[in-house]
């Protein structure tokens, strides 16, 4: 487990450090086919939780920044399988890639935002619900 980065408040309790991640198989040419391999990932060196803040409603909240980047592992998923690839097809990937790795961060920031960093139990609650909801839609 990693620790607290230095500008840190005494206050934040934890960071989780979660991604997508992916690999893929070319399987035909003109047109272009593809085998996926898509995934989320917890970053165990990145992430850190403090002694006393070992709270389970921090570490539900915490839970929740990786569920978000698993709807957003199969959001990748699902616009890879569905994109129309070129010869330029590693640039195309990337850009896929990149445009969900943004969506993803202001994902993750609008949750930390409206729960409070889990302090707000209401708006907590609510999106414990909406990311279940995303994730079986998925």
């Amino acid at each position: 487990m990693g620790k607290p980065e230095a500008d840190s408040k005494p206050d934040d309790g934890a960071l989780s450090s979660t991604g997508v991640g992916f690999s893929y198989k070319l399987l035909a040419a003109d047109p272009y086919a593809f085998k996926f391999d898509v995934f989320a990932f917890f970053l165990r060196d990145k992430s850190w939780v403090r002694e006393n803040k070992k709270l389970d409603w921090v570490l539900k909240h915490e839970q929740l920044h990786f569920d978000i980047a698993q709807v957003f592992a199969r959001r990748f998923l699902k616009a890879v399988n569905a994109y129309h690839f070129t010869s330029d097809y590693k640039n195309e990937i990337q850009q896929v890639y990149d445009q969900n790795r943004k969506e993803k961060i202001d994902f993750q920031a609008k949750y930390d935002s409206e729960t409070d960093h889990g302090l707000n139990l209401h708006k907590q609650m609510e999106w414990d619900v909406y990311v279940k909801v995303l994730i079986d839609m998925e």
